[in-house]
């Protein structure tokens, strides 16, 4: 994906609702997979909210928060900085 809204497009609109029927819309489950700061397990819901368009670093932080010791960094953040390595390549420290 090459883009960061159409990421959340289809996580929001794909990924999201194919897990919620895959739990038979079990929002303690949905937790265990997605985490609390993307499923309100006690509200019954998906925090829709996260995927508007101003929230994309509340999103991410709610997308790591199940796996902590995953971290970013601005580079992985903002891919569109990021310089493509020709195949093959070491891409520079």
């Amino acid at each position: 994906m090459n883009d960061f809204a159409q990421f959340v497009r289809v996580l929001a609109e794909d990924l999201v609702p194919l897990l919620e029927e895959y739990c038979y819309e079990d929002y303690g489950a949905l937790e265990r997979i997605l985490g609390p700061g993307l499923v309100d397990e006690a509200g019954q819901r998906i925090r829709e909210e996260l995927f508007a368009p101003g929230k994309r670093a509340e999103l991410v932080q709610a997308l790591l928060e199940p796996a902590p010791d995953i971290v970013t960094t601005a580079a992985a953040a903002t891919p569109e900085e990021m310089e493509e390595t020709p195949e093959g390549e070491e891409p520079e420290a």
